[in-house]
């Protein structure tokens, strides 16, 4: 046994350490130098190192100058509130607002807002009534008040919709206000309002651990809350460096839209405006509350609201024929011949009717006069026979329309979407059990003719300009999207060309053709938030989102299905195609969303939008109800990203010889084994080998593996193909349904 080691006690004498003084030691020095070497004169000369200096130190003061005015007029803006019911009691929320309008100087606003003033503060307060303005509100309101009874229980609907909003578009500071303590003895008030909390707290919706309760059964009880509010209020997540405002008045003037708010941040007068459900506007000029107009855009500096890129047609990929397919078109004998068919022969029986090559000379001259009445063109018997289907075909379709009418027995059960349901339900569930395996086509060198093999799907090579789709042409793309993301959080607008934060304006908006329709929805929204966008933000891109499955959504979401989007402030409908969120240049297509929590990504065609914003995906039933299928966020915006379709074509050996064997199944022909001769071959339990040679012609070949094949194994081959999204983009105003949770 060793000798245990000796550990001072507390008795142990301690030395003080040295002490340099108000300077610091030559070692400090060295080490906050790290090692550079200081030069040996000075670089400028000292009139002109004092010069620049001052003219620094000027700059410096003007920019912390309007920064502190920035900052005291954003502590002037209103604070925006919106109240969200937690139990089913309605009661609660009505006497909390009338307790809310006694407070101090109420005035209505646009929709059911209504603005506040107590103790030289003013308050914005909504009430939310649909999914689409809670969305919006939710990611610029300042605070969230909770609001129920304290007999009640916590409706299901509701906490559902609380968690959607805290996963898809975070959530300000939290507060619960709770009515119905003035029934319970005083002794027992904090003790029910820290079961309440606790309760709360048990749902596990939320990080509640500094969220307070208040009591408001009186007027003096709500006004204590709203101060509360006021001292802790937060900054909208997601537009810190994005100027918002909540509109209090608008009013359409000719072809000017007037929306009168206060701003969040400094607004650039040359940059777009977003309205949600509306569309992008240019800024004509802003004016103050007296209407005076404070700023002008320049016409020179005002971007082009068209989304997409002009496409020049003959800016493409030129195919000029060759010289061989020159001298056939000049040659008469090459053009198409019409055929003479006897008359009332159909268009099938006039295939049949054999050509005959060794023949040469003129149709007219072999046919004569008396048989002219007998035949009649090709084309005509062929004209005739579409006709007459297409006039059968009609008749069929009004027929199966009637059989249908006549055949609905019960009004509540759609047949054709259960049958719908059933064949996803199980096309995804092959899909699990055998990833990607498809069955071979009897002409797999024609029907697969786009797909090619990889050797190594992580290293091998792949072009990212090869065979762009013609919507490629119509989108934009960054040179660097990780500089463009830097430069966005950190943009700053001209102080030229900008409008103050936090003052009351008035913003004139020019109407487009396009936006006079989108117009008439602005009535009947609850209550309306404008955006700012950043530079390039209104033009069209490929834009991809990370996604994962949502809490509750147990539904089977096929690849290229419609869903419904609401990334940040902005609403659409498309159909993305999914991939795998992997690191590398090549990602391997999902063909339905994962049932698991795996986070993959979609990818559709959308305006250009910087994060960070929430992203929600939204699926939509037969009955027109809304579902939360995806919560996720954004991803990039980058037209080059690789996503690739996999098949894999799979065989059984038939007779195995150590390391060679006969297979089956994978092909049918033999010049489908020559086609795919050149690519690897695998197996389920990891061989690798290659196709050697055909054998017979009913499709076995010949394979050698580099180890001994097994009769259990199956072989596989592996193709490949790049696949794009479908241009299905379509703003939606709002989302018009109930949201099912």
């Amino acid at each position: 046994m060793g000798k245990a080691g000796h550990r001072p006690g507390q008795w142990k004498q301690q030395n003080k350490k040295h002490n340099t003084g108000a300077h610091r030691s030559k070692g400090a020095i060295r080490k906050s130098v790290s090692g550079a070497v200081s030069s040996s004169g000075s670089m400028h000369s000292g009139k002109s190192s004092k010069a620049s200096s001052k003219m620094a130190r000027k700059a410096s003061a003007l920019s912390f100058r309007h920064k502190k005015e920035e900052t005291s007029r954003v502590a002037y803006r209103p604070i925006h509130l919106i109240f969200f019911p937690l139990g089913d009691d309605t009661n609660a929320m009505e006497i909390t607002h009338a307790n809310l309008q006694c407070s101090g100087a109420c005035e209505q606003t646009v929709g059911g807002s209504y603005q506040l003033a107590l103790d030289r503060k003013k308050f914005n307060i909504t009430r939310p009534n649909d999914i689409s303005s809670l969305l919006v509100q939710s990611q610029v309101c300042d605070a969230l008040v909770l609001t129920m009874r304290y007999s009640d229980d916590f409706l299901r609907e509701n906490i559902k919709l609380l968690e959607m909003l805290a996963h898809g578009v975070g959530l300000p500071q939290v507060f619960l206000a709770i009515q119905g303590l003035s029934e319970i003895p005083a002794a027992k008030v904090m003790a029910a309002r820290n079961e309440v909390s606790k309760r709360f707290k048990d749902l596990n919706v939320i990080p509640c651990d500094k969220m307070k309760t208040f009591p408001v059964d009186t007027i003096d009880q709500t006004k204590s809350l709203l101060r509360q509010i006021a001292t802790v209020r937060q900054t909208a997540r997601g537009h810190i460096n994005r100027p918002f405002m909540l509109a209090e008045k608008i009013a359409v003037d000719g072809d000017d839209l007037k929306i009168s708010g206060y701003l969040s941040r400094g607004l650039s007068v040359n940059l777009p405006i977003h309205v949600p459900g509306v569309g992008d506007f240019l800024i004509k000029q802003v004016e103050d509350k007296h209407g005076e107009v404070i700023k002008k855009s320049k016409e020179d500096k005002l971007p082009n609201l068209n989304p997409e890129a002009e496409v020049d047609m003959l800016d493409a990929e030129q195919t000029f024929p060759t010289e061989d397919e020159l001298k056939d078109a000049e040659n008469p004998q090459s053009q198409t011949v019409k055929r003479k068919v006897p008359k009332g022969y159909s268009a099938y029986q006039a295939a049949w009717i054999p050509d005959d090559d060794s023949e040469s000379g003129n149709e007219d001259d072999i046919i004569g006069d008396d048989d002219r009445e007998y035949f009649e063109d090709e084309d005509k018997v062929i004209a005739e026979m579409d006709s007459g289907m297409g006039v059968d075909s009609k008749e069929e379709e009004e027929d199966d329309e009637e059989d249908k009418d006549g055949s609905k027995y019960d009004k509540n059960y759609d047949y054709d979407q259960e049958q719908q349901f059933l064949s996803l339900h199980r096309k995804a569930k092959d899909d699990r059990a055998f990833p990607d395996e498809i069955d071979t086509p009897q002409d797999a060198r024609t029907r697969l003719q786009k797909y090619r093999g990889l050797t190594s799907f992580r290293t091998s090579p792949w072009d990212k300009n090869e065979n762009l789709p013609a919507d490629y042409a119509r989108v934009f793309k960054f040179k660097r999207w990780a500089h463009a993301k830097i430069r966005a959080k950190k943009w700053v607008p001209e102080i030229a060309e900008t409008v103050a934060a936090g003052q009351m304006v008035t913003l004139v908006l020019k109407i487009r053709e396009e936006n006079k329709a989108a117009l008439r929805a602005i009535g009947d929204m609850d209550s309306l938030v404008i955006f700012g966008l950043l530079a390039n933000e209104h033009k069209m891109s490929v834009m991809h989102f990370v996604m994962k499955r949502a809490n509750g959504f147990d539904a089977e979401i096929a690849n290229k299905s419609e869903l419904y989007f609401t990334c940040g402030f902005r609403r659409f409908k498309a159909r993305p195609i999914f991939s795998q969120h992997t690191n590398g240049n090549k990602h391997k297509m999902e063909r339905f969303l994962p049932i698991d929590k795996t986070r993959i990504v979609m990818s559709c065609y959308a305006p250009i939008m910087f994060p960070p914003q929430g992203v929600l995906a939204f699926a939509k039933d037969s009955s027109g109800n809304f579902k939360l299928a995806a919560t996720g966020s954004i991803l990039s915006s980058d037209p080059d990203r690789i996503n690739l379709k996999r098949i894999v074509l799979s065989g059984a050996p038939f007779k195995i010889n150590k390391k060679s064997c006969v297979c089956r199944f994978l092909f049918f022909n033999r010049l489908d084994i020559h086609w795919f001769k050149p690519l690897e071959l695998r197996s389920k339990y990891g061989r690798r080998g290659h196709i050697k040679e055909p054998v017979g012609t009913h499709g076995h070949f010949k394979a050698i593996f580099d180890q001994h094949l097994t009769s259990m194994d199956t072989v596989l081959m592996t193709l490949y193909k790049r696949v794009y999204p479908k241009w299905t983009y379509e703003s939606v105003p709002k989302l018009d349904g109930e949201l099912l949770v």
